[in-house]
């Protein structure tokens, strides 16, 4: 029963790590993507006039 509860901590521990991973990642690669489409939208607004 001891170990069977210890790997079921491990699992869930590492659930959360993997989630919260996740969604860290994906607010960091959000906000570099506006900025990222906003300066190829410049650049092509300087390239096209």
């Amino acid at each position: 029963m001891n170990k069977s509860l210890v790997a079921v901590g491990v699992i869930v521990a590492l659930g959360v790590v993997w989630t919260g991973g996740a969604w860290y990642t994906g607010k960091k690669i959000e906000t570099h993507l506006e900025d990222m489409v906003a300066q190829a939208n410049a650049q092509l607004k300087t390239d096209s006039s």
